[in-house]
C-alpha cells in the first residue's frame, strides 16, 4: 500500500513506496492551507482574535493528528506493536474527532461534496478503530487502523481543493505625516485591490476604535493619549487561509 509524504515546499502529499517511505515530522503541516497566515503582534480585538485563532486551530488539529499517527505508522506497525497502538488509540481518535469537528469549509459545490464524503469516511473509520482498539483482535485492530490512515490521507489530499492555494492579498496602510492632537479623531484607510471581496480585521495598541471594524477604513479616538504612540495593524483575509497585514504608528502630541 503506498504511503504519503507531505512536502511542505510543494504543498502536497507525495506518494512513495512503503519501503522508501520515511516521513519526517512536518513543522508546518498543510502549508498550502495556511502559508499566508500572519500573527497579530498587537493586542487584538475579539473578532480579529477569533479569526486568527480559527486559522491556527485548523493547522494545529491536522498537525496534532499527524504527530500521533506518524510513530504508529512507522514504528509501532512495522514492529507489530499492537499494544502501543491500543494505548495510543484514544489520543488518535480524539485528535481525529477534532479534525471532523472543523467541518467542511466554503468551497465550490463539487469540491465540498467530495471533501464532505471523505470527512464522513474518516469519521466512520475513527469510530471503527476505537471499537477494535478496545475489544478487537490484533488482526482487526490492524485493519481498522489502516482504514484510519488511508482515510486521513484521502482527506489531506483533498485539502487543496477546498482551501486552494494562491497569493495573499496586497495591502498598504498610509499613516498621517504629521502628529495629531490628543482627543482628535484619527482616520486610517487600508489600500488594497478589490476591497469588497476581503475581510478587514483591525487591532490597536492604544486608543479606541469608534467605527469601521471589518471595513477598509476605521476611526480611532485619541482621547487621553497625549505623548503616546498609537500602533495600528490591519489584516485582510481573502479566505482559504490567505491573508496579509500592514502596520502603522502615529505619535500623539503632548
Amino acid at each position: 500500500m503506498p504511503l504519503s509524504n507531505y512536502n511542505p515546499l510543494a504543498g502536497v502529499f507525495q506518494h512513495t513506496s512503503r519501503g522508501a517511505a520515511s516521513v519526517k515530522r512536518s513543522q508546518s503541516l498543510l502549508v498550502l492551507l495556511l502559508s499566508a497566515v500572519l500573527i497579530l503582534h498587537l493586542a487584538p480585538n475579539a473578532s480579529a482574535n477569533a479569526l486568527v485563532q480559527r486559522k491556527f486551530r485548523i493547522k494545529e488539529e491536522y498537525e496534532l493528528f499527524h504527530d500521533v499517527l506518524h510513530p504508529l505508522q512507522h514504528e509501532a506497525l512495522p514492529q507489530r506493536d499492537f499494544r502501543r497502538i491500543r494505548i495510543m488509540a484514544s489520543e488518535l481518535v480524539t485528535r481525529g474527532k477534532a479534525i471532523v469537528k472543523l467541518g467542511v469549509p466554503q468551497a465550490p459545490k463539487a469540491n465540498r461534496r467530495e471533501f464532505a464524503k471523505a470527512l464522513e469516511s474518516f469519521d466512520k473509520a475513527l469510530a471503527k478503530f476505537r471499537t477494535e482498539s478496545r475489544t478487537g483482535s490484533d488482526t482487526r485492530l490492524k485493519e481498522s487502523y489502516a482504514t484510519v490512515h488511508d482515510s486521513f490521507e484521502k482527506l489531506a489530499d483533498l485539502v487543496p481543493t477546498v482551501y486552494p492555494g494562491g497569493m495573499p492579498p496586497i495591502i498598504s496602510l498610509d499613516c498621517p505625516s504629521s502628529k495629531l492632537q490628543a482627543g482628535s479623531k484619527l482616520t486610517l484607510t487600508a489600500n488594497t485591490p478589490a476591497p469588497e471581496e476581503l475581510i478587514f480585521l483591525w487591532a490597536i495598541e492604544q486608543g479606541k476604535i469608534l467605527a469601521g471594524q471589518g471595513t477598509p477604513t476605521i476611526t480611532i479616538d485619541t482621547t487621553g493619549l497625549a505623548g503616546q504612540m498609537i500602533s495600528v495593524a490591519v489584516e485582510v483575509d481573502a479566505g482559504f487561509g490567505l491573508s496579509a497585514m500592514a502596520k502603522c504608528e502615529v505619535r500623539i502630541l503632548e
